[in-house]
């Protein structure tokens, strides 16, 4: 598994910054009462008197002084329902900004900053999940009928309420295809198929019933109850949601404006009839741009929503303008003054004023940026390692950091299924790719290829992450090229090991010839 370094500015280096954390309040119905909680101080004389806390941060006092932002309880949920996020570190102060990197493509170099899902995985290493947008799920007695609850009082960060009529819309009109009578999952290359608003339909709303396929079904409760029902039991549906669509729900109230409705879908009466080209002209000319495709148009602003300013969000950072494709420019995010959770002490978060992306495509401009520690948040290559670590050793940390993908790193990756026959039976034979795995010697490649700042491994799970296991990550990682010659003997043609000759494939007159690209080992 790779190891890769993350620069961060010492006084920053906490992403408690992006939603913050606390312990949870022990009595909801005091927070409501007393919306501005009081501590006390010391005086010269030895009597205590009362400091206010500060519940929100100055930015948005000043808009609520000034009257162009509602004040701070009508923003947030009602106290019950308000998410109190636990302490990780420490409590926060407001204030400050963090500035990061990405590239003109970097969609997702910043999305996962300030997303927010419906249900996410706790962060004890369990792999369960949470409630997180919602307030409460719970399944009936065989898992065939989940019901959700939300949070009353939630609001976009224009300040429309948040409510199950934005769930069953991008249900109905935007993560499916039309469904017919029978819910039965249609084929993308079978007749009768429509395609999905986002153009990805989600699997996690699908069960399979007698070998059959079928979507699920949404149903209001009311403004801020509902329920899915499948043909079948569905008792992963919380875990499928938080993997595969965990961002369930948009403006209905902005998004009716831009999305056509689908032939043989049985709407809600609050939904209007328009065509595709008018949902298309109704996107140029709100957005600014140009598309000409629906398809195209609905997944720009459908699935990458959170790039556009005028979308709103139940996020905890929003789009300042919609440059983020714009080389040599600044993509700022700001705080949402609407965002639904607070630390222990009952202040709304998040504690940072914005968060600040260059869009830089060359790699050279990056690590100058990061030389001259301009930059607060950043990956640092290992050629790189000793160049910026010197120079920022009095403002910066270096931070070992362990994705969590299963190949982050140089890895060999065998085409099981390739179509030469005779590779295909060699590479699917598990001694082979023993013998491959023992024959590398990773120490040298860490030494050589990542500065020694690497840690060889197996492609597996990371540590720290819920499918971790130590004897899987070490397997056949340690050289052993007596070890691996033995497996393919066992395999292959005879070897003398003539200099100049190679393995030939069992049964064959032909090498064992592999082509490996390593131009990207970052």
């Amino acid at each position: 598994m790779k190891r890769v370094l993350a620069l961060m500015l010492s006084v920053v280096l906490t992403i408690s910054l992006l939603t913050a954390c606390s312990k949870p309040s022990t009595n909801k119905d005091e927070e409501k009462q007393n919306p501005t909680p009081a501590v006390t101080e010391e005086t010269p004389g030895g009597e205590s008197t009362p400091a206010e806390v500060v519940l929100e941060a100055p930015m948005l006092a000043e808009q609520v002084a000034a009257g162009t932002l509602p004040v701070l309880a009508e923003r947030l949920p009602v106290a019950d329902d308000v998410m109190v996020e636990k302490d990780v570190l420490s409590l926060g102060e407001y204030g400050g900004s963090v500035t990061a990197t990405t590239n003109d493509g970097g969609r997702w170099g910043w999305g996962p900053y300030t997303e927010q899902s419906m249900f996410r995985f706790k962060l004890d290493g369990s792999g369960e999940v949470e409630a997180n947008v919602c307030k409460d799920y719970y399944p009936n007695e065989d898992a065939s009928v989940w019901t959700i609850e939300l949070r009353e009082g939630m609001k976009w960060s224009d300040g429309h309420p948040f409510t199950v009529d934005d769930i069953m819309f991008y249900y109905d009109h935007i993560s499916t295809p039309a469904l017919n009578a029978e819910r039965v999952a249609i084929g993308v290359e079978e007749a009768g198929y429509y395609p999905a608003y986002t153009s990805k339909p989600y699997n996690c709303y699908q069960v399979m019933k007698d070998g059959v396929n079928y979507w699920a079904e949404f149903a209001k409760v009311d403004e801020y109850t509902f329920t899915v029902t499948f043909a079948a039991p569905k008792p992963n549906f919380p875990e499928a949601v938080a993997v595969d669509n965990k961002w369930m729900f948009l403006p209905k109230h902005f998004f009716v404006n831009y999305v056509a409705r689908k032939d043989g879908v049985a709407d809600d009466a609050t939904f209007p009839l328009i065509t595709q080209e008018q949902a298309i002209a109704n996107a140029n000319k709100d957005f600014g741009k140009v598309w000409e495709d629906y398809g195209s148009m609905g997944k720009d602003i459908g699935y990458y929503n959170w790039d556009y300013a005028i979308v709103p969000q139940i996020r905890s950072f929003i789009a300042v303008k919609d440059n983020w494709n714009t080389v040599g420019e600044t993509y700022e995010l700001v705080r949402n003054p609407y965002f639904w959770k607070t630390d222990s002490e009952g202040r709304q978060l998040p504690y940072l004023d914005s968060l600040k992306f260059m869009i830089i495509n060359d790699a050279d401009q990056i690590v100058l940026k990061q030389t001259a520690g301009e930059i607060d948040i950043s990956t640092v290559e290992f050629t790189d390692y000793a160049t910026i670590a010197t120079a920022t050793q009095a403002s910066h940390t270096i931070v070992p950091w362990f994705r969590p993908e299963w190949q982050s790193g140089p890895a060999l990756a065998l085409c099981q299924t390739v179509q030469d026959l005779d590779k295909r039976a060699l590479f699917q034979d598990a001694r082979f790719r023993e013998a491959l795995s023992i024959s590398v010697d990773r120490n040298l490649m860490n030494a050589t290829l990542m500065s020694g700042q690497s840690k060889p491994a197996q492609a597996a799970p990371a540590e720290g992450s819920s499918s971790y296991n130590e004897e899987w990550s070490n397997k056949w990682t340690e050289l052993n090229v007596d070890k691996a010659n033995s497996l393919l003997d066992e395999i292959t043609e005879p070897w003398d090991k003539a200099e100049g000759t190679y393995r030939k494939m069992k049964g064959t007159d032909r090498d064992v010839e592999i082509v490996i690209s390593t131009s990207d080992i970052s």
